[in-house]
């Protein structure tokens, strides 16, 4: 059954792909009052993840609607901000990874906006941020919302050429982190803006949405990457 998408909208919470109403769900198929959410604030979600998975029907899915990353045997959920909440340093990248990201980002200037685009010839936002990455060496998850979980928050008195920089774009989703730009330094960042748009270099915006800029820790990128409940 086809079914038309007349715009997207992200929903803002992980594990939410779609949203439809209770006639368009009639229509698919879908079973209703087939969800149960859980509050374990306390909880390891891989942990807990993995017990409830025993207790559910065999082929019924389970998705963390926070973001958790062990790092240390700590547990750190995320919250809608930028930057690692509990994480305040930690060691970037370094000057070859620094010059081969920025190098491979500015390679792509005027290749095309394709949402869910992740390169080589054409980007969303964060697959820009994630490919040009790759290309030093760093594992980056995919979205904005993840990628701005890779490192501490920053003043941004202390912002230096590589830092990422994050934005609230989305107005069906206000509090969710929708966008991400790459700082060049001399109030100049990167990024891969919107359909019918290319690969641009603009002057950094600090304005209305922003919503902080992060540094990237190899160690803590790799952590998000891989985090299977997030």
């Amino acid at each position: 059954m086809g079914l038309p998408i007349t715009g997207f909208g992200t929903v803002g919470t992980g594990g939410v792909a779609a949203v439809v109403s209770p006639a368009v769900a009639r229509r698919l198929g879908l079973p209703a009052g087939n969800a149960i959410v859980i509050s374990a604030p306390r909880a390891r979600l891989d942990r807990l993840i993995g017990t409830i998975r025993k207790a559910v029907p065999h082929g019924a899915a389970v998705a963390a609607l926070v973001t958790q990353v062990v790092i240390g045997g700590r547990a750190i959920v995320t919250g809608a901000a930028a930057g690692a909440v509990g994480v305040t340093g930690g060691i970037g990248l370094t000057s070859t990874q620094l010059v081969e990201f920025l190098t491979a980002a500015e390679s792509r200037v005027g290749l095309p906006y394709l949402w869910g685009g992740a390169g080589p010839n054409a980007f969303d936002c964060s697959g820009l941020v994630q490919w040009s990455l790759a290309q030093a060496g760093v594992q980056m998850p995919r979205v904005a919302a993840e990628q701005a979980r890779t490192g501490p928050l920053l003043p941004l008195s202390q912002l230096e050429p590589g830092d990422l920089l994050f934005y609230h774009t989305d107005p069906t989703a206000p509090g969710y982190i929708s966008h991400v730009a790459i700082y060049l330094g001399d109030g100049l960042m990167e990024q891969s803006p919107e359909p019918g748009m290319r690969v641009q270099i603009v002057r950094a915006d600090f304005g209305a949405g922003f919503a902080g800029a992060v540094r990237v820790v190899p160690r803590i990128a790799a952590a998000v990457a891989a985090n299977p409940v997030g």
